[in-house]
C-alpha cells in the first residue's frame, strides 16, 4: 500500500462509467481502497439514455431506431454489461447510488449533476475541491471534452467496432491510453442529433418513480429534470 501522505498525495483517482452498477467492482473499492471517496455524476435518465444510444448508433453496434432500440434492450433476460446494453438500467439512479451509501458511508459520497457541470463547469469544481477538503480554487482551468461524439470512418471500422470480442481482447491487452489512440484513427466527428420529443415523452414516465425516490435518498430537488 502507498502511504498517500508522504509522496504528497492527497487523492488516487481512478473513473469508470460502470462502476456504479457493479457490486463487484464496489466491494473490491470498499475492501482495497484507503478511506475511499465516491463521486457520482448524474445525468438526466431520458437524455443519458439518449446519448447512450447514439454512441452505439453511431460506431454501428446497434441500427435499430432510439425507442425500438431500448425496448428490445430492456425485453432481454440476461442483464448486465457483456450481455445487454442495459439502457434503462443505467438511467435507473436510486438503488445504485443507494448501495454506494451502504458500502462507503453517505459522507463519502458526492453526488453532483451533468447540468451543473455543463452549467459553469468552474463552480461544480470549486464545490467539489471544497467536498474533498482541497484548499484550492479550479480558477477557469481548462475542461477537456475526453469522448467527443464520432462515427466510423468506413465501413470496416464500422465492422471491427463491433466486434464485441476483438473488442474484448484489445481490451485486455492495450492500456486505455493505446485505445483512445487506436479508436480515433477509427472514428471521425459526427453530425449533432437530437431527440424526438415523441421519444423523450414516452421514456419520461419510465424513470418517475426512481427519480422521486432518488430526491428524498439524496435530499434534492428533481423538478428540472421533469417536463424537459
Amino acid at each position: 500500500m502507498y502511504d498517500f501522505e508522504s509522496n504528497g498525495v492527497k487523492y488516487w483517482l481512478d473513473s469508470s462509467v460502470s462502476y456504479l452498477y457493479q457490486g463487484r467492482a464496489l466491494d473490491g473499492i470498499a475492501k482495497q481502497a484507503i478511506s475511499p471517496r465516491v463521486i457520482i455524476m448524474l445525468r438526466e435518465p431520458v437524455s443519458r439514455m439518449y446519448s447512450h444510444w447514439l454512441m452505439d448508433y453511431r460506431e454501428g453496434v446497434t441500427k435499430l431506431d432510439f425507442r425500438n432500440a431500448v425496448l428490445m434492450d430492456y425485453k432481454k433476460t440476461d442483464k448486465g454489461f457483456g450481455f445487454n446494453h442495459m439502457y434503462v438500467e443505467c438511467s435507473l439512479y436510486y438503488e445504485a447510488v443507494l448501495n454506494c451509501y451502504s458500502y462507503f458511508g453517505k459522507d463519502n459520497v458526492y453526488v453532483g449533476f451533468f447540468e451543473d457541470f455543463i452549467k459553469d463547469g468552474n463552480i461544480f469544481m470549486d464545490n467539489l475541491l471544497q467536498w474533498l477538503e482541497i484548499d484550492e480554487k479550479w480558477n477557469d482551468k481548462p475542461l477537456l471534452v475526453s469522448n467527443p461524439a464520432a462515427v466510423p470512418k468506413n465501413i470496416l471500422y464500422s465492422t471491427l467496432l463491433h466486434n464485441f470480442a476483438l473488442r474484448k481482447f484489445f481490451k485486455s491487452i492495450l492500456p486505455p491510453s493505446t485505445r483512445h489512440k487506436i479508436r480515433a484513427q477509427f472514428l471521425k466527428p459526427a453530425v449533432k442529433m437530437n431527440i424526438d420529443e415523441s421519444d423523450r415523452h414516452y421514456f419520461e414516465r419510465w424513470f418517475s418513480d426512481d427519480i422521486e425516490k432518488l430526491s428524498g435518498l439524496i435530499s434534492w430537488d428533481y423538478s428540472r429534470w421533469v417536463g424537459k
